[in-house]
């Protein structure tokens, strides 16, 4: 059994490797038991990346496809918001103006993967 506290920004709090995307820096305790024995580690992630829309509010004429992007690196991208043509998942996307909308973008940093040997 694996157990990761707390389970902020965590998509499985009790999966062996969970995905955690935090908005702030963060330290998580992660138990991990198997029959007596029981293992306990922490992990810190720090939160540095900071993005921000590149460039100003601006007006578009309808049916023009236009170009939104961030300012700031990160593994990928996850973006959200109406009628996306294409970069879905990198810092740059195309939009189709039908109509004014919301787009929001949420960056990620792969985790690195810590292993550690049990002894009993």
């Amino acid at each position: 059994m694996v157990r990761w506290v707390p389970g902020d920004f965590l998509d499985n709090q009790g999966a062996d490797e969970p995905l955690s995307i935090p908005d702030k820096s963060i330290t998580y305790t992660v138990t991990h038991q198997e029959d007596l024995c029981m293992v306990t580690d922490t992990f810190r992630i720090n939160v540095l990346l900071t993005t921000s829309l590149d460039g100003p509010d601006r007006t578009v004429c309808p049916n023009d496809i236009e170009s939104l992007g961030v300012i700031g690196e990160a593994d990928s991208y996850l973006w959200k918001g109406p009628n996306i043509v294409s970069g879905q998942n990198t810092s740059t996307i195309e939009v189709l103006a039908k109509q004014s909308g919301l787009y929001q973008v949420m960056p990620a940093i792969k985790p690195v993967k810590r292993i550690r040997s049990k002894s009993n």
